[in-house]
């Protein structure tokens, strides 16, 4: 069928609308006078087994497509002699009759216009075909106010008519991976953010969090705490991490990359002890995290990694989410430097063999001058970067009083919302929201073969020479995809026989 449809957009302008039931819906952009010869080749190619019309109810671009079957009902006066003949006569396979109703299959006529033509004939009380509709697949999309700003998630080359640090299709295709699911992700996902604090009361993640535990105080109370005496410096991070992986639709004015998902808010300490580090990753194991986001590494230039949370986090990778493993994944960093090059540099967290590492590129699809680079690195994804964009996302909410008594505003800048987060630890929670997507596709993969998806649908950018073996060091294999990635899981549960259904019932789902 891709051999046909390729064949048909180098002869047609079309525009691939993606699967509905059985069908795959394009819009062939012809003039109707044209559609009739055009859909007889069609006909005629051995890939194509059916096809059909597409209608519409209103300017809402739904489509409506006729299953082939349709439900007739007879007038008083139709014998079974007539109603046999009118079978006969428009070639018709009678499939059941249930209450009255007649059930009757065509296999060479347009449903919807032999449902008319069928209502004209005296003998007919009722005749309407059976059609196939998406359950909001084209309109369920969020609406949430800054959505239009969020250009990591779908990058349209321009802003309220600002062009300037933009270019079309320079992002993560995450609204194109809502498409493709027909919803904005599972409301049975996990993501673990284990950061520096996180503001639950804001509108974006309020009533998103399960299992949030603070390491520091021992208990659920994850609140930041600002720095008195340095605002910049307060626990404001992880709020913005969290938004950029699931904030969720219609709670606030932002969305993440897996909005429907749960989040899992870990507060770690502000220093790296073996010990807690290993329990961070238990914990997020043992309390069903499908995927941990961690936007941080050591502060020392070369770090390698002890065996206690080495073993943490494997046992995390493939013990986790009932045996099939947790996806971990890491920021690489932001020193511009190779994440293994010792005795220079070395980020012990990033080269771990179960984690996917991801560095940063720009809404102009060039690299994040800062970004960690190296052989180890997996993928990268939009984030700030020189001539580009900043990632628009959550913010802490609220003011606090500083040590000279001044009311601050809490966050990195006054308001809800933060416009210009950066860096590898924003490129970080998209693809952890991404990989939510993949297992929403299909909860069936283990986390190694999730990341297989994550690295190897990934979109190239920069210049052929940046890649050897299929692989960059500065871009990984490419920025990541999340249509692709999803399109691929979907592929692996159609050929495991996998039925997905019911994905979330959260606000906006489909």
């Amino acid at each position: 069928m891709e051999s046909t449809l390729q064949t048909l957009s180098y002869r047609r302008s079309t525009e691939r609308r993606g699967r509905l039931g059985r069908f795959e819906i394009i819009d062939m952009r012809i003039p109707e006078a044209e559609v009739a010869a055009e859909t007889s080749m069609l006909s005629r190619s051995r890939d194509v087994q059916e096809h059909a019309p597409v209608y519409h109810t209103s300017d809402d671009d739904v489509p409506f497509v006729p299953e082939g079957t349709l439900l007739l009902s007879f007038n008083s006066g139709a014998d079974a002699g007539l109603i046999d003949d009118l079978i006969t006569r428009y070639d018709l396979e009678l499939v059941s009759v249930s209450n009255g109703f007649y059930t009757v299959r065509t296999y060479t006529r347009d449903g919807v216009k032999l449902a008319a033509e069928l209502q004209e004939d005296p003998a007919v009380a009722l005749a309407e075909p059976d059609l196939i509709t998406p359950r909001n697949l084209l309109n369920f999309l969020p609406d949430d106010l800054m959505l239009a700003r969020q250009w990591h998630l779908e990058n349209r080359g321009e802003i309220d008519g600002n062009t300037a640090g933009l270019k079309a299709k320079a992002d993560a295709r995450v609204v194109d991976a809502w498409r493709k699911l027909g919803n904005l992700g599972s409301a049975e996902a996990v993501i673990a953010v284990i950061d520096d604090g996180f503001d639950l009361a804001h509108p974006d993640l309020a009533e998103k969090a399960v299992h949030p535990h603070d390491f520091i105080r021992g208990d659920d109370n994850v609140a930041p705490e600002p720095d008195l005496f340095a605002p910049i410096a307060g626990d404001w991070h992880g709020t913005a991490c969290a938004g950029v992986a699931a904030g969720k639709p219609g709670g606030g004015q932002i969305v993440g990359a897996a909005p429907n998902a749960a989040i899992m808010p870990l507060r770690m300490t502000d220093h790296l002890s073996t010990l807690n580090v290993a329990k961070w990753f238990d914990y997020a194991s043992d309390n069903g995290a499908w995927v941990v986001s961690c936007s941080w590494n050591a502060e020392a230039k070369v770090f390698p990694l002890p065996t206690r949370i080495a073993q943490a986090i494997h046992r995390c990778a493939t013990e986790g989410r009932g045996g099939k493993g947790a996806v971990v994944v890491f920021a690489a960093g932001n020193s511009g430097k190779d994440v293994n090059d010792p005795p220079r540099t070395q980020n012990g967290f990033a080269i771990h063999p179960d984690v996917l590492a991801v560095a940063a590129c720009t809404s102009l699809d060039r690299r994040a001058s800062y970004s960690e680079k190296g052989r180890e690195i997996a993928v990268c994804a939009p984030s700030a970067g020189r001539g580009g964009l900043g990632i628009t996302t959550s913010d802490v909410t609220g003011t606090y009083i500083d040590s000279t008594g001044t009311e601050r505003s809490r966050g990195y800048k006054p308001g809800d919302y933060h416009n210009d987060f950066e860096g590898t630890s924003s490129a970080c929670p998209l693809v952890a929201g991404i990989c939510s997507l993949v297992l929403s596709a299909n909860p069936r993969l283990t986390a190694a073969e999730v990341r297989d998806i994550i690295r190897t649908s990934a979109r190239r950018i920069g210049s052929d020479a940046d890649y050897v073996n299929g692989h960059s060091p500065e871009y990984g294999h490419g920025c990541v995809d999340a249509e692709a990635a999803v399109t691929r899981a979907l592929e692996v549960a159609a050929s495991e026989g996998l039925l997905i259904a019911d994905l979330g019932s959260g606000p906006g789902t489909g």
